[in-house]
């Protein structure tokens, strides 16, 4: 298996780099890094960067001059519909029987999962403060409704957060965050409250520009209390596009991602690979353990719809919760204000 995965990763590379090359700026506009797109664009100083540059140095606050009253840095809000087939639209079972200390457990036909078409809308907003020079407050907000009018099933999650951002000369920030989110389903409820800290960081060299960001995470849903550090470094390449790196470690969770995004074609288009191994909830008092491998592709189509190609493999410890397959994703792109 980690050779064909090894095989996919090359012909993914291979794929994105038939794209035509890009400057280094262009790649950092891909990363969704305000940051790093101000600082490649600096270096690069394309025809016509100045408005662009400014309206990201307000974004960061980094246009706050002392004795100023604070003044919206950024303020947000998009409206995406949807419609997908959901797998499991009530959070019940997947497996029909479970295999538990060397018992085979039938799962009620209430509990298992129930799949079906959903259509739903998912809305967000968002808005940001200068308070201070390269000091930022910013609220967010996000919404996900889903209804499957077959089975007459809800599917309900929302969240808010609060982040502080202090930005320094040399281009490095500290970044915190508290938030809460929660999913209602007709087998499942959660709430989950959050914290994370993080210091970021951005530097050149011959292969680009590059943003790095290091942390720690928390997260509890009242039962259980988890906590990790956290680490993501991205390289915007002139020749390449943009490289994203992700790696997470926590008391029930080890993996990261690998990810290239350039043009392709003429359009955006990201590939990815992705390793996970965690730990789940006891079940009848056998822990579970899960190796999830992912690839995937995802690029928009035209300027209003995105689709994706993702292949998932899931090995469970316990018997009844392995999953293998391809999936199809085709997507509205939605509106942003």
């Amino acid at each position: 298996m980690t050779r064909w995965v090894l095989t996919l990763a090359a012909a993914v590379l291979s794929v994105g780099l038939a794209g035509r090359a890009e400057a280094a700026w262009e790649a950092a506009v891909l990363s969704g890094s305000d940051r790093l797109f101000l600082y490649s664009l600096l270096r690069d100083r394309p025809a016509g960067y100045r408005p662009e540059a400014l309206r990201l140095v307000r974004r960061l606050a980094l246009s706050k001059k002392g004795g100023r009253p604070a003044f919206v840095a950024q303020r947000s809000f998009d409206l995406t519909p949807a419609l997908d087939w959901d797998e499991n639209v009530n959070g019940g079972t997947a497996a029909d029987t479970l295999t538990l200390s060397g018992l085979r457990f039938t799962v009620d036909d209430g509990s298992r999962a129930r799949a079906g078409f959903v259509a739903g809308i998912d809305a967000g907003a968002g808005i940001a403060f200068a308070v201070a020079s390269r000091v930022r407050l910013s609220f967010d907000a996000h919404l996900s409704l889903r209804h499957a009018p077959e089975l007459d099933l809800n599917d309900a999650r929302g969240g808010l957060r609060a982040c502080a951002e202090r930005g320094n000369l040399d281009w490095s920030a500290w970044r915190g965050c508290v938030g809460v989110s929660g999913r209602e389903r007709a087998l499942s409820s959660s709430a989950v409250r959050s914290a994370e800290i993080e210091r970021i960081g951005l530097f050149s060299s011959g292969l680009g520009d590059h943003e790095w960001r290091a942390g720690i995470w928390w997260n509890t849903d009242g039962e259980t209390v988890r906590r990790g550090v956290q680490g993501t470094f991205l390289t915007a390449n002139d020749r390449v596009g943009l490289v994203s790196l992700t790696a997470t470690a926590g008391s029930d969770v080890l993996g990261g991602t690998a990810a290239l995004s350039r043009r392709v074609a003429g359009a955006p288009t990201r590939f990815s690979v992705g390793h996970l191994r965690q730990t789940g909830t006891p079940l009848l008092g056998e822990r579970r353990k899960d190796r999830v491998l992912t690839a995937g592709v995802t690029r928009p189509v035209g300027k209003h719809f995105r689709t994706g190609l993702r292949w998932t493999r899931r090995r469970s410890t316990i018997e009844g919760f392995d999953s293998s397959g391809l999936r199809l994703d085709v997507g509205f792109r939605g509106w942003r204000w």
